[in-house]
């Protein structure tokens, strides 16, 4: 998973158009930047509503609205509206036609449930567009569509950490390049975006790159948005007490690494290969923030997410030593020994006798 260089990266995509001159009453002409979005049944809401207001704020003078800069528009098989995950209803605005006339065609995913119900002409409008040389864009789970219509092999593919497991066991015999650690990639014509407020960062880095940074600036500042993620910027997360203190991206993104193999760890150097860091960078970044080595930091994540396992389930000891990379229930009775003063076994009964006695004290 290193970056590979920008200039590899963009290849394929369409080239920027030329500026036109700026004037306040500017007539809308032929657009700098399109982009058609395909709506998946049950999308996220948040990733169509953040591109295309990036796109809004760009397009024109002030905050006229008009589509001169920029053009967008909402395609489908027909125009029924297409229910989002938060049960809001956006219907298409134009069916698909022969012709692909934008720039870039986002496909809009969400629960993957809502996968069970894609038209197929959604699937051969995809498909059409990528023969034709159109550089396709997958938000949130739209990458699993582009997936399965065979248009991300031999590719990067960046999804959410929260999918990560699903699309890997789904397409463990395709060659895809699973990326679960960074807001979003690209990869030659196709662009995949884990979601989220990450679509807005991809819509203001192709505002960027199509209109400028001017325009882009505009955009991020009519949106109260102080500053822009780069691709390689790592997907926040806030449920982990480990993170608290990783504030060097290098360091967050390897720790989201390690949440993402804890079951099947993965060999330091490997780590710091992907990250596209030397061992010993990787080593100084880790003893600067948790003055530990990137080894032991990775096997107290490894035991803290064993304790509250422990603490959740009832599930088999040795299920829960498998589920953190330990293979040797021994090995594992003793490293949660020397962290937490008790055997897991004798962790866990303390933790059911507490949690009766402040239920008992409660009622």
């Amino acid at each position: 998973m290193r970056e590979r260089p920008l200039r590899r990266e963009m290849s394929g995509l369409r080239p920027p158009r030329a500026a036109e001159a700026s004037a306040e009453d500017q007539e809308p002409g032929a657009p700098m930047l399109s982009v058609g979005f395909i709506l998946l049944p049950r999308f996220t809401l948040m990733a169509l509503a953040g591109f295309v207001e990036a796109l809004r704020h760009a397009a024109d003078v002030k905050d006229r609205s008009r589509q001169i800069q920029c053009q967008w528009s909402i395609l489908g098989p027909d125009v029924r509206p297409v229910r989002s995950s938060c049960g809001v209803a956006v219907a298409p605005w134009e069916t698909f036609g022969d012709d692909v006339r934008f720039d870039y065609i986002a496909v809009v995913g969400g629960l993957l449930s809502g996968h069970d119900s894609v038209d197929p002409k959604l699937l051969r409008y995809v498909k059409a567009a990528a023969s034709r040389g159109v550089p396709l864009i997958g938000l949130c789970t739209g990458s699993f569509l582009l997936a399965r219509a065979g248009l991300m092999d031999g590719r990067r593919c960046c999804v959410s950490y929260y999918h990560a497991e699903e699309f890997e066991a789904e397409f463990a015999e395709r060659d895809i390049d699973v990326v679960a650690d960074t807001l979003f990639v690209v990869d030659r014509a196709r662009i995949t975006c884990a979601g989220g407020l990450g679509a807005v960062d991809l819509a203001v880095y192709l505002l960027e790159r199509h209109l400028g940074s001017q325009r882009a600036q505009k955009s991020m500042s009519q949106m109260i948005f102080d500053r822009v993620r780069p691709p390689s910027a790592p997907q926040p997360r806030f449920d982990a007490s480990w993170h608290a203190h990783a504030r060097h991206p290098v360091t967050r993104r390897a720790v989201l690494l390690m949440e993402l193999h804890v079951g099947d760890p993965v060999p330091v150097s490997s780590l710091a290969d992907q990250l596209g860091v030397s061992l010993k960078t990787l080593e100084r970044l880790f003893q600067a923030e948790f003055d530990l080595s990137p080894g032991a930091f990775y096997k107290r994540l490894r035991i803290q997410i064993a304790e509250r396992m422990l603490k959740e389930s009832a599930g088999p000891i040795m299920n829960i030593a498998l589920d953190c990379g330990f293979g040797d229930l021994s090995y594992f009775g003793r490293a949660f020994k020397a962290s937490f003063g008790l055997s897991p076994r004798e962790f866990r009964r303390r933790h059911a006798a507490s949690a009766l006695a402040a239920a008992a004290a409660a009622a």
